[in-house]
């Protein structure tokens, strides 16, 4: 039996990871900081607690030992929004990354270091952006994607006995079986701010269009949570003993067109209209403020960044995401249930 020890695992991507690895008959050894949360209860797992925080002497011991027969490692953890300040996000990041690498130099049977990052760290790249791009010099307005981007450089640069193999994910969203996700983040953010457009005194329903600032370029990176982590877990699978590589699991090849995206939640809060693509400055800033529409996820809508996922579709050829329709209603029905009940959204 393969065994997997993955970092993170109370994270809600660690908790799907976990599922996915104990599916496909894997040994899993489970670590966190915290308690095991109760989508994990009846995961068959071992639960290690562990802070990389105090990765010295016997602190370390008891972890070492639980997890000696761990042949793959998974960083799945740290995933702080952009909320947090630089320094904490540094630190969750870049120093334990450093702890976990020098964690991983003293298990036995270790085969593949497996690093979860995000594609954010192209950051104002321009173009087609692959597993091979180079990401440019610069400096980062997104604090989180900077600190993930440092962390990438360690851990490419680190020098280890095993390889070690960086995975990209796109655009969390949630479940799409259940379409659970833990907070209104990204993707959410637009519903949201569509759902408040459509409740305004505005008489908006009388237009033909919805002027809304997007490119008809855009392809988001949209990819559930059960099959990014599926994608992951079959990767891991089938490239155990490969060499070091960069994937981006994006949800699909190049992502879901933004018009698309827009036109279906559009239909779904009862604006019966096309969205009207407008460039991003064009719009002053002060109606997505009354909206409540984070500035981050316009320029989002708006990227010239497209994204693509040669190396993953040329290791799994027969892998397939399903398609944004068909999931959608899923994701909506659960937002409006969970998320945006009345009185927990100001």
């Amino acid at each position: 039996m393969s065994v997997v020890f993955i970092i993170g695992a109370g994270t809600f991507f660690g908790q799907h990871l976990c599922q996915q690895f104990a599916q496909a008959g894997w040994r899993v050894l489970a670590c966190s900081r915290k308690a095991s949360p109760p989508a994990l209860h009846d995961v068959p797992l071992e639960w290690i607690p562990v802070s990389f925080r105090a990765n010295t002497g016997s602190a370390m011991r008891p972890a070492l030992k639980a997890a000696a027969d761990a042949q793959v490692v998974i960083y799945a953890g740290g995933f702080q929004g952009s909320h947090a300040d630089h320094a904490s996000l540094y630190e969750e990041h870049v120093v334990r990354t450093a702890s976990i690498l020098h964690f991983c130099r003293h298990l036995p049977r270790l085969k593949h270091y497996y690093h979860t990052s995000t594609i954010r760290v192209a950051g104002e790249y321009s173009g087609l952006f692959h597993e091979d791009s180079p990401i440019p010099a610069q400096n980062f307005k997104d604090a989180w994607a900077g600190c993930l981007y440092a962390a990438e450089k360690l851990v490419l640069n680190t020098d280890t006995p095993f390889p070690k193999s960086i995975v990209r994910l796109g655009e969390i969203i949630g479940s799409s079986q259940t379409g659970e996700f833990p907070r209104i983040s990204g993707f959410y953010h637009i519903l949201l701010a569509l759902r408040r457009i459509s409740q305004s005194k505005f008489p908006f329903r009388a237009m033909t269009f919805l002027p809304f600032v997007f490119s008809e370029s855009t392809r988001l990176p949209l990819v559930p949570v059960d099959f990014a982590a599926q994608a992951f877990q079959t990767l891991v699978t089938q490239g155990l003993d490969q060499q070091s590589r960069i994937y981006h699991i994006l949800g699909g090849q190049s992502g879901i067109s933004a018009r698309k995206v827009l036109a279906e939640m559009m239909l779904h809060v009862g604006l019966e209209m096309e969205p009207l693509a407008l460039p991003y400055h064009r719009i002053p800033k002060s109606i997505w403020k009354h909206f409540r529409m984070p500035l981050d996820m316009l320029a989002t809508l708006s990227s010239p960044t497209q994204f693509h996922s040669t190396l993953l579709e040329s290791s799994l050829p027969d892998l397939r995401f399903p398609h944004y329709s068909q999931y959608a209603p899923t994701l909506f029905r659960y937002a409006e249930e969970h998320l945006f009940r009345e009185g927990q959204v100001r």
